[in-house]
């Protein structure tokens, strides 16, 4: 070793060989041994691979396609479909379409025209690439001409411009000063360009986008730059959702030289626009949303109004918000993003900002068109001359025109005049003709007006509040169709959680007197109506839940109600019989969001890593001592639970199956901590003792826009890249939605094909919270303002997706419906419980009692104080308790230290979303073994009823990263190895040769 270490050349391999082996041995440790680094290479690389014959395979769902490309054709087609019932004609004047054969040479502009927008960003963003289709190929494929210079000259950056910028990342809660539209300036237009238009005069199409995305909301100013780019055409007074200066300019110039202006809007939200529907020089205005990897071949075929096959077509889509035609007199504007200044939505202590921020729904139950059609309503009635709807709404909820024409007959199945009781169902039948020239597909609406009581106190009430709705099939010229749309008495009750109406009680109420029943297009405008009187007060202290079963219903959010000093009542919120009184109109100044020593200290004890409050006098304390949890092996496997216990399959496991605790009795505490604590897009592997249980490892991927993942695409790949949620419900057919349900489920049963053929059990989604505001960056990844819309498609995509062995977590649970701060500390929502149950809560509450949901996914936001997934009013006492979900509930990515999982466990939660298995820090003791069982039941319940049970596991193979891992440990050990034996025979070799000598 001596004549080793004196020599150079050994003495560098020495160095170098004991570097790389310590250095090796540390890098090997932390990759295997160190949970969120092992769990994230697994969740980026592909992790475990389950070892599975065809004698592992149970097909226990039809597949309706044999393989993974066969349903992603099939899917991509279905996308055209619903593309072409979504796109929502909100104009067409002079008949502009459909295009006819004279008009199929057109000019298309805007820069956004060569690059539109096929999804919002972020986790639910979808990868379109292998299938995206342009919107020019959507032109070509419907017969239509295009103007090919214009096109050239967009996709030049060069001489067109840079375009949009890439949308912002995910990162959490950013807060965007402005973002370009990237809309090419009119002085780039060369006379050669210009020129072009002379053989595509037809008609011009003018294309303007808008992006959306996880992470963040959308500017409510125009910023002079963005990212250190300059933002062109911004204007200080203005707001992304409004056009620009740049995209006025080339609406002037495309007016002056085209007699036919159609305007293509592929935004994923609303946008400010009146001066397009007062504008007698443009004809016409499509939404378009964000259409997905194909949808976009839906355009042509829309604006020609004849499809594929030459079948005539007309729109069909309905708005799923209101058009407003000022947002910055929305009663939201005040209440939302930054509050006009970079931290106005922080609180703040002893002068100086804190990391804690907050969002105050003032407006209570008033949102959407539930504030613009009651005050509209309400300033008519004061002055009937009132032209403050007209200048307020520019589209109405609901609303879409059609090529053709429609009449209705309709028929009350209760006369009107009649008493009504609680009973009671409304049945309306209307019958739909096609009375036009065109083939096409109508939509009804029913809304109901509850009565409000103006002299005395009452609970506040919408005037219009939708109820119902029914699509036609499509429908020839002269051809006719039956819809009947139904409505519970029961269903038109209010929520009064303060007791607004003084009879001492509160919780759910229907008020005496009368309630009239509305056919309508739209939320404003009525076909016809039926008037129905309650005769007296009813106070509802039940309701029925998923089970079919009573459950009482109480306030459950009292502390959220009242606000974060606790001082927040009835009158703190937004009145139909003072709106202008009520309406915030102003910031919040500085008094009003400086926390007392109180506050600060209670907020500062939440975000600290490890959650201490103890069980004593909870709701989910469990007295005595803790139980000895010593596995015994019964025989029982979770496969062995789609059986009776006489043998026979059953093919649904019961939640209140006895056999649960002979299951639970065979896993231990580390499994069921391993289990509960590490959900990231997975449920882990549980064996039991002696192997008995065989719980496989799931994969569950993110959504809605289909299967996606953010991470990698080492499991999840070649799935479709669905149409935003807000196209869906535009499409007013839940049909459509159960049939997408479905296909997701056919691309779960076909899963990893490549690899080692699990299938995809798991979505995270559909998402279902509410566009409070135009400006919510996710609202493309949701429905609707509304929230039975919302509930209405939810329920069916879950039922679509069941039907093929999904389970679908809905999300985020609950009013998480802004990103700027979401996750900073866990934004605070202040909200009226009326608010909450009537419009937050509803769209979930329907997803569990109609759709079936066994799956839930939790928000990054508190709820008050208290973090959503900690919530044990939301996660237990409202939505197991009352609504009789059954199932698990996973957080949202949890990597934060508001979040913790022993809080999860007691408040109803089962699934820490993180690649780390969380850290329980709470001791072993009776409440915390109780909740730990009741989430692995509630886990292991969810998986039972899913595609995860067609397949057994001849055990786990270890991941390819791992196997590379250790041949590239084998190679520079080798390495080392033959250079040291080179180098020690080279310098033995001299030794020789010295001593010969």
């Amino acid at each position: 070793m001596g004549l080793i270490w004196k020599n150079k050349k050994t003495r560098i391999w020495l160095i170098v060989t004991a570097i790389v082996l310590v250095l090796g041995i540390v890098v090997n440790a932390v990759l295997l041994s160190v949970p969120i680094v092992t769990n994230s290479l697994s969740l980026v690389f592909g992790g475990e691979r389950a070892n599975i014959t065809e004698d592992n395979r149970t097909e226990w769902y039809d597949r309706q396609y044999a393989s993974k490309e066969e349903v992603l054709d099939a899917a991509n087609d279905f996308v055209i479909e619903v593309e072409k019932e979504g796109i929502v004609l909100l104009k067409n004047e002079n008949d502009a379409l459909p295009l006819s054969g004279k008009d199929a040479h057109i000019s298309v502009f805007g820069k956004n025209s060569v690059n539109i927008v096929y999804s919002g960003s972020g986790s639910a963003s979808s990868n379109s690439s292998t299938a995206q289709r342009t919107l020019y190929e959507s032109l070509e494929a419907a017969g239509i001409s295009y103007n090919e210079t214009l096109k050239s000259f967009y996709e030049d950056s060069g001489k067109s411009g840079k375009g949009r910028p890439e949308n912002p990342a995910m990162t959490s809660g950013q807060r965007l000063p402005g973002f370009g539209t990237g809309e090419t300036p009119m002085d780039s237009y060369t006379p050669d360009v210009v020129d072009s238009y002379a053989g595509y005069q037809d008609a011009a199409v003018v294309v303007f986008s808008r992006i959306g995305g996880e992470g963040f909301d959308l500017p409510r100013a125009m910023a002079e730059s963005f990212n250190g780019a300059a933002v062109a055409g911004a204007s200080a007074d203005s707001h992304y959702l409004e056009l620009d200066e740049n995209e006025k300019a080339l609406l002037e110039h495309v007016k002056e030289n085209f007699s036919k202006v159609i305007v293509v809007l592929n935004v994923g939200t609303t946008m400010e626009i009146p001066e397009l529907k007062a504008d007698e020089d443009i004809d016409a205005i499509l939404w378009i949303g964000f259409p997905g990897a194909t949808g976009i071949m839906a355009l042509g075929q829309i604006l020609t109004g004849t499809d594929t096959e030459g079948n005539q077509i007309s729109p069909s889509g309905h708005t799923v918000d209101t058009w407003a035609a000022d947002f910055t007199m929305d009663p939201t504007w005040y209440n939302t993003g930054i509050y006009g200044s970079e931290y106005g939505n922080r609180y703040l202590y002893n002068g100086e900002t804190t990391d804690y921020a907050f969002v105050n729904y003032e407006e209570g139950i008033y949102v959407g068109y539930r504030y613009y059609e009651t005050r509209g309503y309400e300033e008519a009635a004061a002055d009937p001359q009132s032209v403050w709807y007209e200048n307020s709404v520019v589209y109405p909820f609901g609303y879409g025109l059609s090529y053709t024409e429609f009449d209705w007959d309709v028929s009350f199945g209760t006369d009107s005049g009649s008493g009504i009781t609680a009973d009671d169902t409304l049945e309306v039948s209307v019958t739909v003709k096609n009375t036009g020239d065109y083939a096409g597909k109508d939509v009804v609406e029913l809304y109901y007006s509850a009565p409000y009581d103006y002299e005395s106190p009452a609970i506040e009430k919408s005037h219009v509040v939708l109820g119902d709705f029914a699509k036609t099939d499509i429908l020839a010229p002269g051809e006719e169709q039956t819809l009947t749309l139904t409505l519970d008495v029961e269903d038109m009750k209010s929520y009064d959680y303060a007791d607004a109406n003084e009879n001492g009680f509160s919780g759910y109420e229907l008020e005496a007197g009368e309630y009239r029943i509305i056919i309508g297009s739209d939320a404003h405008t009525a076909k016809a109506d039926a008037v129905y009187t309650l005769s007296e007060d009813l106070q509802l202290k039940t309701d029925m839940n998923a089970d079919g079963e009573e459950t009482e219903v109480a306030n459950a959010f009292d502390d959220v109600s009242a606000g974060i000093f606790g001082t927040n009542t009835y009158a703190s919120y937004v009145s139909r019989k003072d709106f202008e009184g009520t309406l915030r109109t102003e910031y919040l100044d500085d008094a009003e969001r400086t926390l007392t020593d109180e506050l600060k200290e209670e907020l500062d004890e939440s975000i600290k890593r490890k959650y201490t409050e103890p069980d004593a006098g909870k709701p989910w304390e469990v007295a005595g001592d803790a139980p000895a949890i010593v596995p015994v092996n019964s025989g029982l496997s979770l496969r062995d639970m789609l059986y009776d216990e006489a043998g026979n399959y059953v093919g649904e496991v019961s939640f209140d199956d006895p056999r649960w605790e002979t299951l639970l009795n065979e896993i231990s505490l580390d499994e069921m901590k391993n289990l509960v604590g590490f959900g990231a897009f997975r449920t882990s592997e549980v064996k039991g003792v002696d192997g008995v249980v065989g719980k496989p490892l799931t994969v569950d991927s993110d959504g809605p826009s289909g299967f996606t993942s953010f991470l990698s695409e080492s499991v999840v790949y070649g799935t479709c890249a669905y149409q935003a949620e807000c196209v869906m419900g535009s499409t007013w057919n839940v049909q459509l939605a159960e049939k997408m349900g479905e296909l997701i489920g056919e691309e779960g049963l076909a899963g990893n094909e490549k690899g080692d053929g699990l299938p995809y059990s798991g979505w995270y989604a559909p998402a279902v919270n509410i566009h409070r505001s135009p400006f919510a960056g996710r609202n493309w990844e949701y429905y609707s303002e509304d929230g039975l819309l919302s509930g209405k498609f939810a329920a069916s995509v879950i039922k679509g997706a069941g039907k093929k062995g999904v389970y679908c977590y809905v999300k985020h649970f609950a009013v998480n419906d802004q990103e700027t701060d979401r996750e900073y500390n866990g934004i605070l929502v202040w909200a009226n419980e009326q608010s909450m149950r009537e419009i937050y809560l509803y769209p979930f509450e329907i997803a569990v009692k109609e759709g079936g949901a066994t799956g839930m996914m939790s928000s990054f936001n508190r709820l008050g104080m208290k973090w959503a997934g900690g919530s044990y009013a939301l996660l237990t006492q409202v939505l197991r308790d009352e609504w009789g979900f059954h199932g698990s509930v996973i957080t949202d990515y949890s990597l934060n230290t508001y979040t913790h999982v022993d809080e999860m466990i007691r408040a109803g939660g089962d699934l820490f979303l993180t690649q780390d298995v969380k850290t329980f820090g709470m001791e072993d003791d009776a409440t915390q073994i109780a909740m730990l069982r009741q989430s692995t039941k509630n886990i292991l319940y969810m998986v039972a009823n899913s595609s995860a049970m067609s397949i057994s596991t001849d055990g786990y193979l270890r991941p390819v990263w791992q196997i590379v891992m250790i041949c590239v440990d084998i190679v520079i050990v080798a390495a080392l190895a033959l250079w040291g034996m080179f180098a020690v025979r080279s310098v033995k070799k001299k030794e020789q040769q010295g001593e010969k000598a």
